[in-house]
């Protein structure tokens, strides 16, 4: 049974890793549909993990690549919501003085 755990886990790590590269690229439509099947890997690979016990180097790699993603999708998402702020404030500014202007 460890040998389908490690197994599972570099299946895991290698989605990750296809994973963070469509995302930098910017393939979001490819990326959302691995991002399911990684997620599902994920659940099979700690899904059974008893609570407390502790987890081995490999578990622990895959966890900290998910991290990683996590933190870039999370900062991705912050980038885009400024931007999409500071698009309303122009467009607010804009319209303002097409009113005034006028």
């Amino acid at each position: 049974m460890n040998e389908v755990n490690s197994t599972s886990v570099s299946a895991l790590m290698r989605q990750g890793e296809q994973l963070q590269s469509l995302l930098v690229q910017g393939e979001l439509v490819a990326a959302e549909q691995l991002a399911e099947r990684y997620l599902h890997a994920l659940e099979e690979v700690f899904g059974s993990q008893p609570r407390g016990e502790a987890i081995d180097v490999e578990k622990r790699q895959a966890l900290l690549q998910f991290q990683l993603i996590h933190d870039w999708v999370g900062q991705e998402k912050q980038q885009a919501e400024a931007q999409l702020r500071q698009f309303s404030q122009a467009g607010r500014a804009s319209g303002l003085y097409k009113r005034n202007a006028g």
